[in-house]
């Protein structure tokens, strides 16, 4: 798997502003939000639809403030300190304990309608593996950032917040790297949730998700 694009970071920070807003609304759609793409760029610029629930608002500005944090503090390492400031910041109204390491036993209801329990993380080793799939020279940056992504999701590190979390976090590597944009639309949304479901099921499954992303879901400008 080639990198699909080698930008610098001014021209991957470009890409990241200008599709601000649909990046933010595609990433609602993990949380249920309801809104239109229009709703979401009024609630961003603080005119929110009436007909709006405020968990939807309260997501959407979450998801900004996230976004915003990432853009901010492009040049930071992205550290598993970084990543949980990420997680506290988009979960804020939703998680036990925002911005923290999951220290108990959750269940996630998957989009095929089974149920995953993954095991209980510890930080080192969250540390050790996320050092393991960005370091790893073998494969391109771009498959690196697709892993760190997946497994993250996966993992379910955090209370909740971790398929945001971890698409902002996979996105902050990809602007670092000048490898344009992860963004999964609606177009792809149900699909995607189907294979992430298998993937949670059977870790075999991961490269054909993998490819699906890099040939579905990556932005860049092209020249």
């Amino acid at each position: 798997m080639k990198n699909k694009y080698q930008l610098s970071l001014k021209e991957n920070l470009f890409l990241a502003k200008k599709t601000l807003v649909s990046q933010i609304y595609h990433m609602s759609k993990f949380e249920n939000c309801n809104t239109t793409l229009l709703q979401t760029e009024h609630i961003l610029n603080y005119r929110p639809d009436a007909s709006v629930s405020l968990n939807d608002v309260e997501t959407i500005l979450n998801l900004r403030n996230g976004l915003r944090f990432v853009l901010n503090h492009i040049q930071d390492k992205l550290t598993f300190d970084f990543i949980k400031k990420i997680n506290f910041l988009v979960a804020q109204n939703d998680s036990l304990d925002p911005g923290e390491i999951r220290h108990g036993q959750v269940g996630v209801s998957l989009y095929n309608g089974e149920r995953y329990v993954p095991p209980i993380p510890k930080e080192e080793d969250v540390i050790q593996k996320i050092a393991a799939i960005l370091e790893n020279n073998q494969y391109s940056e771009t498959y690196r950032g697709l892993v760190f992504m997946l497994e993250m999701m996966k993992d379910q590190v955090f209370w909740d917040g971790n398929k945001r979390t971890a698409m902002l976090a996979a996105n902050t590597y990809f602007i670092q790297q000048g490898l344009g944009i992860i963004e999964i639309s609606e177009n792809y949304f149900d699909e995607f949730n189907l294979m992430l479901a298998a993937f949670y099921q059977d870790q075999s499954k991961r490269e054909i998700l993998l490819q699906f992303l890099y040939e579905n879901c990556i932005q860049g400008i092209d020249y």
